[in-house]
């Protein structure tokens, strides 16, 4: 186990020494042809009471192509390549302690024989003076990319690594499915609709939608965002005792994140879901703080804290989940990040024995 820890650690330390040696750049190719790679590895420790301890890691390369052939067209790719899951797949907890795709999350993309590929869409602008602005977005779409976003509680790279700090949309809806993505600007005021096909055992398929309706506040605080999301599919989903597949996911979130002044920011997350049969959660609520860097002159360095109650759904085991984390984010250059992240997360179970667990952390990330 100390040389896994080990090896993972020395992969982190060859990341950033190659970033520090490189500058930002992007590949421009003319024509409004762009692409951004990001190389990105983790390291992860993990101490289970009354289990042995674990330790993994996990390299990635996205490379992501962009073409805007005008100034209202785009087309996006976004391709990942990853090896080794973390702790993902050895934690005996119900939370992920890195809540993005690795390994096992490329291959076979929601019970489909694509694999690698993520994102495949084609986005268009229109601009009408009284009505506002609009863009329709249509091909394999990440939901999370365009519903519930977060300014402090968004991005498991560069944010809060555990899955219940990330996106309430990934863990609802199907994820790098055919989709339309209605958005709608006017004002403080915006709007999103979105539209997505899944796969359920790679046997049938179901359609589920989701809006969000959002108000941007500029107070004296500083900026803020204020979001009420729905979340609603077609009936395919087991009921709570799996006799019959005639139930709907349906879902409630209110999502906020608030400026602090120049120096700090917020956010609070608060979902309930529907009973059904393979839902582990009903109920959550999730508030963090991220502090700037301006008070040690780096600006650009993040400190987070933050800490989540999750109610298991009646039919499981799982009552509920408790889980902390903490974040140290500092930028080297650039290009370059290296985030020092510690969790700390408890399950309880009605029959079954509780679960605490503690993970510390390494992330590294070089985006050019």
């Amino acid at each position: 186990m100390r040389q896994r820890a080990g090896l993972w650690c020395c992969v982190l330390g060859g990341l950033v020494g190659i970033g520090l040696s490189a500058k930002a750049w992007a590949l421009h190719l003319g024509s409004g042809v762009s692409a951004e790679l990001g190389l990105r590895a983790i390291g992860q420790q993990g101490l289970f009471r009354g289990g042995p301890a674990e330790a993994g890691g996990a390299l990635i390369l996205d490379v992501a192509p962009e073409w805007r052939p005008s100034s209202r067209d785009t087309f996006f790719v976004w391709t990942r390549f990853a090896a080794g899951n973390a702790l993902n797949q050895l934690t005996p907890t119900a939370l992920a302690p890195y809540g993005g795709d690795l390994a096992e999350d490329v291959r076979g993309i929601d019970d489909t024989d694509r694999s690698y590929l993520l994102e495949a869409w084609y986005q268009r602008l229109i601009a009408a003076r009284r009505a506002g602005t609009f863009r329709l977005t249509a091909g394999i779409v990440d939901i999370a990319r365009f519903i519930d976003g977060n300014a402090y509680a968004n991005d498991q790279d560069t944010q809060f690594m555990n899955e219940a700090f990330v996106n309430v949309a990934k863990n609802v809806l199907p994820n790098y499915e055919p989709g339309l993505v209605v958005q709608w600007e006017r004002g403080a005021w915006s709007a999103r609709a979105a539209g997505v096909m899944g796969s359920l055992d790679n046997s049938a398929h179901v359609d589920y939608g989701a809006v969000e309706l959002m108000y941007t506040a500029h107070t004296d605080w500083g900026e803020g965002h204020y979001r009420l999301l729905g979340f609603l599919s077609d009936v395919g989903h087991p009921d709570p005792w799996y006799r019959n597949a005639d139930r709907r996911i349906a879902a409630l979130v209110l999502n906020l994140d608030q400026e602090l002044g120049a120096r700090a920011g917020a956010f609070l997350r608060s979902g309930f879901q529907a009973e059904r049969g393979d839902a582990l959660y009903r109920a959550s609520l999730t508030a963090g703080l991220v502090v700037f860097g301006h008070s040690w002159g780096r600006p650009r360095d993040r400190v987070g804290i933050a800490a989540g109650y999750l109610e298991g759904m009646a039919q499981h085991d799982l009552s509920q989940t408790e889980v902390a984390e903490f974040y140290w984010r500092w930028h080297l250059g650039t290009a370059v990040d290296l985030s020092l992240d510690l969790q700390w997360m408890h399950d309880e179970y009605e029959r079954g024995k509780d679960v605490t667990a503690w993970v510390s952390g390494l992330r590294a990330n070089a985006v050019f």
